[in-house]
């Protein structure tokens, strides 16, 4: 007759799951140099601030805006200039887009 498999005790258990903090502190640390974002101090401090003309929220929007121009230019029923400049507004828009996407956050 076979014995019933031992549970393990709770001591032991509990005993592997405790961290000391400064485990905790190791794990941050190899967290903070192998992420996408290491410039980020775990603080929230961010590094140094860029120009917003080199941030990519700003220049996303603006080139959001300037494909929404080239559409309404496109669309609209009364000047042939803007009808004329409406596709190269909007390649612009998108390029940019492309580009800026590429940016740090």
């Amino acid at each position: 007759m076979k014995k019933p498999a031992e549970k393990p005790s709770r001591k032991a258990s509990s005993a592997a799951a405790t961290l000391s903090p400064a485990d905790i502190e190791a794990a941050e640390r190899l967290i903070a140099q192998n992420t996408r974002h290491a410039k980020i101090d775990m603080a929230g401090q961010s590094g140094p601030a860029r120009p917003i003309f080199l941030r990519r929220g700003p220049m996303e929007n603006l080139a959001t805006a300037l494909i929404a121009a080239g559409f309404l230019m496109m669309f609209q029923p009364f000047a042939l200039p803007l009808y004329s400049w409406s596709f190269i507004t909007m390649l612009a828009g998108t390029l940019m887009f492309v580009v800026v996407s590429k940016f740090p956050e």
